[in-house]
């Protein structure tokens, strides 16, 4: 093959790839209405894709379960319940990526994320409606963490670590 014909691929390979890569950026924007490109970027270096993005709302529910660097199979399950409670399919991508997340513990990054998604939903609730989705996600991530059991602690059922993370995640709801 010609020198000339494989730079053509190459550069044909580029475009399509460029091309590719502008469109999944604009989906999940339109997804997201997410207009901070940067975050955009971050979400897809990530792994966060359109089909995926309703495994992102649940990273609470994972981080904390990792908070004690062990996803006990009660978590595991606490976890995959409440995807299927939020109407998500077993069969979906966001399903499948969550529960990998369940068993591979996911890079520190996505929760750092999942701040900043949930930041930027901020602009677009009332406070009373960020402080009912704040409910439910702590809420959920609460069940998690008392699933799996610390009868040593204060409030039994919930680690120091886990209850630590969860008063984080708490408060960026509550600013």
């Amino acid at each position: 093959m010609s020198e000339e014909l494989v730079k053509g691929g190459e550069a044909l390979d580029a475009a399509l790839y460029a091309g590719k890569a502008a469109s999944l950026r604009d989906e999940l924007a339109k997804a997201t209405d997410i207009v901070d490109e940067a975050l955009i970027e971050r979400m897809l270096a990530l792994g966060i894709r359109p089909e995926t993005l309703a495994a992102l709302t649940l990273i609470p529910l994972v981080a904390v379960a990792w908070a004690d660097d062990d996803m006990d199979p009660r978590e595991r399950t606490k976890i995959l319940e409440a995807a299927e409670k939020t109407g998500m399919p077993e069969t979906s991508p966001s399903y499948r990526l969550l529960r990998i997340w369940t068993y591979d513990r996911p890079a520190p990054a996505l929760l750092d994320l999942w701040r900043d998604f949930v930041g930027g939903l901020g602009g677009h609730l009332s406070a009373d409606e960020q402080a009912k989705l704040g409910d439910r996600i702590i809420g959920r991530a609460r069940d998690v963490a008392a699933a799996a059991g610390d009868l040593s602690d204060a409030r039994p059922g919930i680690s120091e670590v886990e209850r630590a993370l969860l008063d984080d995640l708490e408060g960026l709801f509550r600013a």
